[in-house]
């Protein structure tokens, strides 16, 4: 299932102290679409940082056997969807050579993707409990400090985590989209009464399509060009910037206005929340 937070609890294994310590070499690969070329050259990309231009399977595989060498090493692969076992035979040929005790990290949806790969072993993430995904709503629109003013706002917001499943993608989703209208009760009912909620398998995807439909007009062109970039990309605010200023060169003026409206769907999105943080992703989703 999407939306668990499968993907935030492997990075913060991939990025602990002590699994940084432990590893001669790590190497971070999102799959989705299952391309095993794409894939060996991905790894061999994370693993030098730097760029690879070879294109035959049998070139890619020998590049990636000497990255990994006698090396004790961690690859991630995230969001893996394919069930095609000589996919992953192509790719194992090079992985098996790495040192012993060289690890590979696993996310998935799918538990037959889990049987076929043969993975030693499985752990299936839960939602979050009831009070957790509320504190992490809280979180997301900064609401204590509000609710003595608007003391229905509690109770609405309750029963719209609920819906949520414990889900924390939702849960951020919905918060995100609350953020910008936090004081008007009548949206949050429309909210926790719309017929989203009326969805088989707790699929995600309609709860986006709320959130999308919420923007308003500036905001909807703005989050338009979020799509210019693949699943999982990792871009700097400045990129989405650039593009939008591309048809407004010579207009100082609205230059201005999209540098606001990129710092609003950020925030929207629930991924501008720290002035720290450069660089942004795009999820799997």
């Amino acid at each position: 299932m999407g939306g668990l937070g499968k993907t935030k609890f492997a990075q913060l294994i991939y990025n602990d102290p002590d699994v940084e310590n432990h590893f001669d070499v790590k190497a971070w690969v999102c799959v989705f679409e299952f391309n095993v070329i794409r894939l060996i050259r991905s790894t061999v990309e994370s693993l030098t940082s730097s760029p690879c231009g070879l294109t035959s399977l049998d070139a890619l595989q020998v590049k990636l056997k000497m990255q990994l060498g006698e090396k004790r090493s961690l690859i991630v692969l995230d969001d893996v969807w394919s069930e095609d076992r000589q996919y992953w035979n192509d790719l194992l040929v090079a992985l098996k050579l790495a040192k012993r005790g060289s690890r590979i990290l696993v996310t998935n949806r799918n538990s037959k993707v889990s049987t076929l790969m043969e993975l030693d072993e499985t752990y299936h993430l839960k939602g979050l409990s009831v009070e957790d995904s509320w504190l992490l709503f809280k979180k997301c629109i900064s609401l204590d400090q509000k609710l003595d003013f608007y003391p229905n706002l509690e109770s609405l917001g309750r029963e719209i985590v609920k819906k949520c499943q414990g889900l924390p993608l939702t849960i951020n989703t919905i918060g995100g989209l609350l953020q910008g209208i936090i004081l008007d009760e009548d949206e949050w009912q429309y909210i926790l009464d719309s017929e989203m909620w009326d969805i088989k398998e707790r699929e995600i995807l309609p709860v986006l399509r709320l959130s999308c439909d919420h923007l308003p007009p500036h905001l909807k062109q703005c989050f338009a060009y979020c799509s210019l970039f693949p699943k999982d990309h990792e871009f700097e605010k400045q990129d989405l910037v650039s593009l939008g200023l591309l048809k407004d060169l010579f207009n100082l003026r609205k230059q201005k206005e999209w540098k606001t409206r990129v710092d609003n769907i950020l925030m929207i999105c629930g991924i501008g929340l720290s002035f720290n943080i450069r660089r942004r992703k795009s999820h799997a989703l």
